[in-house]
């Protein structure tokens, strides 16, 4: 390919993705569920931000976990441990870049909600409220 057909192909794909819409947040909530759910840890740590912050408000103020290294180093050991992790979403509401989630945990018949902030592609802030016993 010579160098202008190269330049066409480069600047067609530079404007075609600029002009691409972004994917909302229920889309990269939707593949953060399912790396959970696959129990795939590279899939799960790749929707978040690198300085992402994971909250839980019951327990503290602070965030429980802070970046992709801490996120990875909590989940994956839940992963890796039979029968791993399952999550089906009951209700959600979406409303700007927020994703609430109430999520049934049916491995642990447990159930929690989970508030999601999505910034561009990837997960920012998680504040997780529960686990609740099943309704």
């Amino acid at each position: 390919m010579d160098r202008r057909t190269l330049l066409s192909a480069a600047l067609g794909g530079v404007a075609a993705s600029a002009g691409a819409p972004a994917e909302g947040p229920t889309v990269v909530v939707d593949r953060q569920l399912a790396a959970y759910n696959a129990g795939d840890i590279d899939a799960f740590v790749a929707t978040y931000a690198p300085d992402a912050e994971i909250f839980r408000p019951q327990q503290q103020a602070e965030p429980v976990l802070r970046g992709r290294d801490a996120i990875r180093a909590s989940y994956g050991p839940r992963f890796a441990t039979p029968p791993g992790v399952r999550a089906e979403i009951k209700n959600r509401i979406a409303v700007g870049p927020l994703v609430t989630d109430q999520e049934h945990l049916p491995l642990k018949g447990q159930q929690a909600v989970a508030v999601y902030e999505v910034d561009g592609a990837l997960i920012r802030r998680v504040w997780l409220f529960g686990p609740y016993p099943a309704a």
